[in-house]
């Protein structure tokens, strides 16, 4: 077995997870903030949407994924970020953000290299820590902060923290930052969609604003 799953344990959110359904066993007050489950119903236009695109018979998808689908994130992220990307070489599906957080230090890392440090920032979802650790790298953790708007700011670090023996600014700091940034975008977004009265009063926008340069939605 490999080691490094008994050195980082069981994976913690399961233990929230664990502790809420022996809680609802108990009938005691239970106020879930762990993994961020929603709670609203789906929309019906998105369930029937679901529905009519079940196709008569059910196939795997293929390993890069439709497409058409791909062409459609690209052009979202055009309109979104102001920025271009390949549909055919910079754009692949994932069955999650996880999923390719995990797997993007098994791309970009090289385990037998001298310099094998992964800057992430914390707080923050586990896979972060743990994709690199499976990589074969060393976990160095930047502990995020309000005043930078929880952002992992590489500009910030000391020079020497960048260019130890164990750790480098290359590639794979520096796309864990982007997808980071991404992902605050995506759930600020969400906030001004399921809060429109709170966006419409500003609350959304400062939030942004503190996140972030954030581009206007198009």
């Amino acid at each position: 077995m490999n080691p490094i799953l008994a050195e980082l344990g069981g994976y913690p959110l399961a233990a929230f997870q664990d502790l809420k359904r022996a809680m609802a066993d108990e009938a005691e007050p239970l106020h879930d903030f762990s993994i961020g489950d929603p709670i609203e119903p789906t929309p019906q236009f998105i369930r029937d949407a679901l529905i009519a695109a079940v196709p008569a018979t059910s196939q795997y998808p293929t390993a890069a994924g439709l497409r058409k689908l791909r062409v459609a994130v690209a052009d979202w992220v055009e309109r979104r970020f102001k920025v271009q990307v390949d549909p055919d070489t910079e754009v692949l599906p994932t069955a999650g953000s996880k999923e390719g957080i995990f797997h993007l230090p098994l791309g970009v890392l090289d385990p037998g290299a001298q310099r094998t440090g992964v800057l992430w920032g914390t707080p923050g979802y586990p896979v972060y820590g743990r994709g690199q650790r499976f990589a074969g790298g060393h976990s160095d953790p930047v502990a995020l902060t309000a005043e930078t708007g929880w952002r992992l700011d590489l500009g910030a670090l000391e020079r020497a923290r960048l260019d130890d023996e164990r750790g480098d600014a290359s590639g794979a700091e520096i796309v864990a930052d982007a997808a980071r940034v991404i992902l605050q975008r995506l759930l600020l977004d969400d906030i001004e969609h399921r809060e429109p009265d709170r966006a419409r009063h500003g609350v959304a926008a400062e939030r942004r604003q503190r996140a972030g340069r954030v581009p206007p939605r198009p």
